[in-house]
């Protein structure tokens, strides 16, 4: 099970490398032996955009993806950039989106179903997703929800150490944080290590912290928000 300082630990990865070896590490604790995501800031068709992708797929898999247009093909990949949120795969959903002969590609590498989440910046044309795969169906019902909401939670921290790594770093002002704003993201901190608990997102903790403090600390997300204060020494990780 994860624990709330395992996504601390992925949100603080300093580089790349252990960015992925981390969220590989959490989603096998999740039960997933596969995992992966990719950064994309900018429009993919272009070919100007900033692709970042991290995972360990396997040596076959990637091969196969080599060719741009077999990747831009991929309806996942679409879905994951036309609409943020969850995103569910299976055979059914190729075949559906007219590419049934792209998953018979890719299930003989561990592809067969899988789970992501994707985050969208629309003032800078980026997309964020992460996702876990599996030979078997995702489960349905509580279990379903409960996988749900700790890949958000680690989506949104892999996100923050993404852009921290990948793109230039944004300037913070420590000094203007109010200690009612600290107290806020103790409370935002708190309340993401009670949703990994209860196998739920505490959506409260988002609105606990927007604002004039997302803003001073250039964040996005509230675990981007609470990473800054733990990254400035604001509050404790």
């Amino acid at each position: 099970m994860l624990t709330y300082q395992d996504l601390v630990d992925v949100g603080q990865s300093p580089d790349a490398e252990t960015l992925q070896s981390r969220l590989v590490k959490a989603a096998r604790q999740l039960g997933y032996g596969l995992s992966g995501g990719t950064l994309i800031r900018g429009r993919l068709a272009s070919g100007k955009a900033l692709v970042r992708s991290f995972g360990n797929h396997p040596d076959a898999f990637a091969e196969s993806f080599k060719s741009f247009d077999l990747s831009i093909r991929d309806p996942l990949l679409t879905a994951m950039q036309a609409t943020q949120g969850c995103h569910v795969y299976d055979q059914g959903f190729y075949v559906a989106s007219g590419a049934g002969e792209l998953w018979e590609l890719i299930a003989p590498h561990g592809y067969r179903h899988g789970m992501a989440i994707s985050i969208h910046e629309f003032s800078h044309a980026e997309t964020f997703c992460f996702g876990v795969d599996s030979l078997d169906p995702i489960p349905n019902g509580v279990e379903r929800l409960r996988l749900q909401s700790h890949l958000q939670l680690l989506a949104q921290h892999a996100h923050a150490a993404a852009k921290r790594i990948h793109l230039p770093s944004p300037a913070v002002d420590l000094n203007a944080v109010t200690k009612g704003e600290v107290e806020a993201l103790k409370w935002a901190a708190d309340a993401q290590s009670v949703s990994l608990r209860r196998g739920r997102v505490v959506i409260a903790s988002q609105g606990q912290v927007q604002g004039k403090v997302m803003a001073k600390l250039q964040a996005t997300s509230a675990p981007m928000a609470v990473l800054r204060a733990i990254e400035g020494g604001l509050i404790d990780g």
